[in-house]
């Protein structure tokens, strides 16, 4: 594969020419680690033949990264291409299913800076439905943001000579906007249903969708139905 002569493509045929490349080296095929490394050989050619390309507007097509749990394929350029890709007109997708296996390969046993600092790099986060990861929960509650509320309270009491009091209160709060709880509830696919809902969140924008008269500046995020028909 790598010395044959007969994979010939370059980098800048992606960006240019619109090439399409899928690397097919299954895990279990060719064992966790020997995958790992090949399909991170080309990928770090790509990316770094990309950033060495000074984007005009016009001058190429540009570039979509596409990968699928991509915490395999991590390596220590990751994070230095996600803050500067934009620039070259490269868009990264990363896809995996809990944040917990992004934070081992960064080596944390919990979701930390290092885990985090990379995830502020994308500014789109799609979540659909975690509801076997409390921490992915968490940390896209946390994400979205949290706002003052009201909490109703209501308390019971008796007084001197047996009388019964009632009394109803309310105090404000620094809640989730969108409950953690809300990302296990959300419609997952199966072999009737095609559909999955997802929260996508839009960092530092929002969605035109979510403006309303009374909420003209909208939300940075919204609920939305895929299909895996389409």
């Amino acid at each position: 594969m790598f010395a044959s002569g007969t994979y010939d493509f370059t980098p800048e045929q992606i960006t240019h020419e619109r090439k399409l490349v899928i690397l097919d080296i299954p895990v279990l095929q060719y064992g966790r680690e020997t995958s790992r490394l090949m399909q991170i050989l080309v990928k770090l050619v790509c990316q770094r033949q990309w950033l060495s390309h000074a984007y005009k507007p016009g001058c190429c097509n540009g570039a979509v990264l596409v990968q699928d749990e991509f915490q395999m394929l991590m390596s220590r350029f990751e994070n230095h291409f996600v803050q500067v890709c934009r620039g070259s007109a490269i868009v990264p997708i990363f896809a995996t299913q809990t944040i917990l296996n992004l934070a081992e390969e960064m080596g944390e046993q919990q979701p930390g800076p290092k885990s985090k600092a990379f995830l502020n790099n994308l500014s789109i986060k799609i979540a659909h439905n975690s509801a076997g990861c409390p921490d992915t929960c968490t940390c896209l509650a946390d994400t979205i943001g949290r706002a003052y509320r009201y909490i109703d309270g209501f308390n019971v009491g008796e007084g001197d000579g047996g009388h019964t009091h009632r009394g109803i209160s309310g105090q404000k709060q620094l809640v989730h906007i969108v409950e953690p709880i809300e990302f296990t509830r959300l419609m997952a696919p199966d072999g009737q249903n095609p559909y999955a809902e997802a929260i996508v969140y839009l960092g530092g924008k929002s969605f035109n969708v979510t403006k309303t008269e009374n909420n003209p500046h909208g939300r940075n995020y919204v609920k939305v139905t895929f299909s895996r028909d389409i």
